[in-house]
């Protein structure tokens, strides 16, 4: 699903959590991606820019192999689906998307490379480092 269709769902959604196929990953977007946190589960979210629609989105992933213990332990069901998504239905907004959404940080591939090298390299330093001798 390109992402100019996904910010159409989102646009007006108020309470319906849209999760996205991609790959292997389901995706919440926007307001599925709060619904999300709110009702569901936590999750780390990203924001991105994005040229194509000249906006910033915000958006979470998890693994398609953990949605069933999902819905399982919340009680939840899958209350419609396509090739491109699948839908569950009727939540309730609990805060101001706007004001989230202006809350978290946005972070660019750039960005998220320089993390991973920083990882890669703070993180054997401080194995070594914690490692009795």
């Amino acid at each position: 699903m390109k992402i100019k269709d996904i910010y159409n769902l989102e646009v007006d959604n108020t309470s319906n959590i849209y999760l996205v196929r991609d790959g292997n990953f389901l995706r919440a977007y926007e307001h599925s991606a709060l619904l999300f946190l709110d009702n569901v589960t936590q999750y780390h979210v990203i924001k991105r820019f994005y040229k194509v629609i000249n906006a910033e989105m915000v958006f979470l992933g998890f693994p398609q192999s953990i949605l069933s213990k999902l819905l399982q332990q919340h009680g939840l069901v899958i209350g419609g689906e396509t090739s491109d998504f699948l839908v569950l239905y009727g939540f309730s907004v609990k805060r101001d998307f706007s004001l989230w959404k202006s809350s978290v940080r946005c972070n660019s591939k750039e960005e998220d490379e320089r993390n991973l090298l920083m990882q890669e390299r703070v993180l054997p330093r401080f194995l070594r480092a914690a490692r009795p001798r």
